[in-house]
């Protein structure tokens, strides 16, 4: 298998994922369209996707951000082997002596993005639980609760501890919606392992602040960054509309509502997820910002 392209989009454009848009604007090229790096949100005002009528401003939207290309961002773990895209086999019992796996829910409407500028973080985690299953120990090798919180262990081998209080901030901070308690239980904790991992990692200066952690999830993300700080870096890959297309599980960025609006969505059987919804079926698109335009990007969870 190939791995996640180091020359998908030449020249470095920037690119905005799910730039604030109001309302009466919806359908207009929003303005300070090109504003960074692959994250993402819902857009207020787009109704034909189900948005949520909310309008929340990206955090530092200042027209100079980090070029669009995944080489060139530095997140916690940027670097994906070549040639290594193994799915993950499972090993030993989990938490109650229950095996990872089991029941993925209806991971449309479960749990949704309810707030501008996680899109990337969001999308991740559906795939992951459509992957895995909705169980916060089919998604992590294994979940052990301490006498402060919990230590997770990723199917990476790596290792994070949180703080019950870290785990409820991490919840108000993803304003989940969505109708299956279980399943949100779980994308709050992968959310706030997302988190910590970016604290760890001293995300856009978070390195002392948790808080400051989950705000850099929430003003534009990459996807393919989200995916690796919730340890799926041996099991991603670059993919095209076609693979999507033909049943496989993965995630597709591009422009949702004109220029400059990114936006980055699971895939799941080849219908594209619309903030809790079903929409149709994947189409290719593009990305553009700063004068440039790209196709959309394609990564699959294998």
């Amino acid at each position: 298998m190939g791995s996640i392209s180091t020359e998908h989009h030449p020249g470095g454009a920037h690119f905005a994922f799910d730039p604030v848009i109001e309302p009466r604007r919806a359908q207009e090229h929003p303005a300070g369209a090109a504003r960074g790096r692959a994250g993402s949100s819902p857009m207020p005002g787009t109704q034909a996707f189900g948005a949520p009528g909310i309008n929340f401003s990206p955090v530092n939207s200042g027209g100079a951000r980090q070029a669009f290309s995944y080489d060139s961002f530095a997140s916690s773990d940027s670097f994906i082997p070549r040639n290594n895209f193994s799915s993950f086999a499972g090993t030993g019992l989990v938490r109650a002596g229950v095996k990872a796996g089991k029941d993925t829910g209806d991971v449309f409407a479960g749990f949704s993005q309810g707030k501008n500028g996680n899109c990337a973080t969001v999308s991740a985690i559906k795939a992951m639980i459509q992957r895995y299953g909705k169980k916060e120990t089919d998604l992590f090798k294994e979940v052990k609760e301490t006498q402060d919180g919990y230590h997770i262990t990723l199917k990476d081998g790596s290792e994070v501890s949180l703080t019950r209080q870290e785990l409820e901030e991490a919840g108000r901070h993803a304003g989940f919606n969505g109708n299956d308690p279980e399943m949100k239980k779980t994308a709050i904790l992968a959310y706030a392992v997302s988190g910590k991992k970016a604290q760890e990692a001293d995300h856009e200066g978070s390195k002392f602040n948790f808080s400051k952690a989950l705000d850099s999830l929430e003003n534009g993300e990459y996807t393919k960054d989200a995916f690796i700080r919730l340890g799926m870096k041996d099991h991603i890959r670059q993919g095209t509309v076609n693979d999507l297309e033909n049943g496989q599980l993965g995630i597709i960025e591009k422009d949702v509502a004109g220029p400059g609006t990114a936006h980055s969505m699971v895939v799941i059987g080849g219908v594209e997820e619309h903030w809790g919804n079903r929409g149709g079926r994947v189409e290719g698109g593009t990305m553009s910002g700063n004068g440039r335009e790209v196709p959309e990007n394609v990564i699959l969870l294998t």
